[in-house]
């Protein structure tokens, strides 16, 4: 029989949830703002948010006064980190707030459902710190950065837990629902906010209620609503902006999927390295045959495993296929994954909780989350306290700290090897506090990617000029004197002298 509950028992619900908040607090808003922004999606998102929070269009993006036909995704992520930045000001944590609320929604949702649905409520507490404790998730593009993918993974996780209860309710208010977050993954990130759709059919197929759900007008109207709502913003964009629509087909449909795109051809089995070998969901990889095992022993979780399965053999089935293949692409399934290992955890834990009593069952819960959890928790508060720029493009990522140290220097130009976002947002930042800050490029990208002064350095005498790369340095020390007015960690601010 049940147990009823009581005044003790929701104070410790209180409790716990509280202390479940705190706990999301530090992996998802811990020093959010800073490290400065990436060179590409983050910087690039945040000049588009600048212009647009700046009396630019809301429909079609730009990126330095031009529409952006280089980032060609809808407009809702900008939409918000525009309105951030005039709640905020213009910065890195208006710029990535968006992602990391997405991050605690994605969470709390796991523990919704968990709680409300599956009656698993520690399931739900379980899901959501192996998310947060997800190498891979609190991570660039996931939800501690200003890129779309935490947005999206929100909407993806959402709908399809909608369409769950809708099939084994058979309620109407989650089809709904499921069409509006269909809607906005699709204002998110375009096609890819449809990648679980397919699954979905074959999780209705599965549970033998496809047939009836294909017999249902409603489910077409919902359909036309949201596909409606999805094209009305192409086709207005392309009204404002001719050309936009071929260059989605370019680079959605037939680009990237087709055809091998910055330097990202990976063999088929990738993201399946990625989520075992790379540790990007470790140790949690090795929990998921004990969600599988648990799943398919209790009748009353099966459905439950059968869209997870669905999805995620689907999805990352579908992002294999793929002639592109980014490191993060993978990152949609890891809510549904932490799910099952959540749903395993609390089914092998449960006989035990059953003969705990009291202050008992509580001590054993707290000894269980810290040995389970307190190591993997502690590495992630450890790399969000830390975080630093890694990799090729970690020295074009410098100029924002290198420009607050020479705040006393109003007039500069910044130059660059070639396309840099980065340095087109903080020249931005800037510039609206009154400095006059340019940009030249010795190299000329592609005019969809950037348009600014570019070819070698031909700067009047005493011109002052902020270099980080040694391809910049080296182009400009080889044509004039230099007379280095700052220097740190190898970036240079230097007033230019006489022609060698």
């Amino acid at each position: 029989m049940a147990q009823q509950p009581t005044a003790s028992n929701n104070h410790w619900q209180w409790l716990g949830l509280a202390l479940f908040l705190l706990l999301c607090y530090f992996p998802l808003f811990l020093h959010l703002d800073t490290l400065s922004l990436r060179l590409w999606d983050e910087s690039r998102r945040g000049v588009n948010a600048i212009e647009m929070a700046e009396g630019g269009s809301w429909l079609a993006p730009t990126f330095e006064g031009r529409p952006d036909m280089y980032g060609t995704k809808p407009p809702l992520l900008i939409w918000l980190q525009a309105g951030f930045m005039k709640l905020l000001g213009y910065g890195e944590l208006a710029v990535r707030l968006p992602s990391a609320l997405a991050g605690l929604a994605t969470v709390l949702l796991l523990v919704w459902f968990s709680r409300r649905h599956l009656q698993q409520s520690l399931a739900g507490y379980s899901a959501g710190l192996i998310l947060l404790t997800s190498q891979g998730y609190i991570n660039y593009h996931g939800a501690i950065s200003g890129d779309y993918d935490a947005l999206l993974i929100l909407w993806l996780t959402a709908y399809s837990l909608c369409f769950f209860l809708f099939i084994e309710r058979q309620e109407w208010r989650y089809l709904y629902l499921a069409s509006l977050f269909i809607l906005l993954a699709g204002w998110t990130k375009g096609v890819a906010g449809l990648f679980f759709l397919p699954a979905l059919g074959i999780y209705a197929l599965w549970r033998g209620r496809l047939l009836w759900v294909l017999r249902q007008p409603r489910l077409y109207l919902c359909m036309a609503a949201t596909i409606a709502g999805i094209l009305a913003y192409y086709l207005l964009r392309e009204q404002a902006n001719p050309g936009y629509i071929a260059a989605v087909l370019d680079n959605e449909l037939g680009g990237r999927y087709l055809r091998t795109q910055e330097g990202a051809a990976r063999p088929f089995g990738f993201y399946f390295r990625i989520i075992n070998q790379y540790q990007r969901f470790y140790p949690w990889q090795f929990f998921l045959p004990l969600g599988i095992a648990m799943g398919l022993w209790k009748k009353n979780l099966r459905p439950a495993l059968g869209l997870i399965l669905a999805i995620s053999l689907f999805f990352l089935l579908l992002i294999s296929l793929a002639k592109t293949k980014h490191e993060w692409y993978y990152l949609p399934v890891l809510p549904l994954l932490s799910l099952l290992v959540g749903l395993g955890l609390e089914q092998a834990i449960r006989p035990l909780l059953e003969k705990a009593e009291g202050w008992k069952r509580h001590a054993f819960l707290a000894v269980f989350a810290f040995a389970l959890f307190g190591a993997p928790y502690a590495r992630i508060i450890g790399k969000v306290y830390a975080f630093e720029h890694e990799g090729w493009n970690s020295e074009q990522a410098v100029y924002r700290d290198f420009m607050r140290r020479v705040e006393g220097y109003k007039a500069y130009t910044i130059m660059t090897p070639s396309y840099n976002g980065h340095v087109a947002f903080y020249k931005k930042v800037y510039n609206g506090k009154g400095y006059d800050i340019r940009q030249h490029l010795l190299h000329s990208p592609e005019p969809h990617v950037q348009i600014a002064p570019a070819g070698p350095p031909d700067f009047e005498p005493g011109t002052v000029v902020m270099l980080c790369e040694p391809e910049a340095r080296q182009a400009l020390e080889g044509r004039f004197e230099l007379e280095v007015l700052e220097e740190w960690k190898g970036c240079w601010l230097v007033r230019v002298g006489e022609r060698r």
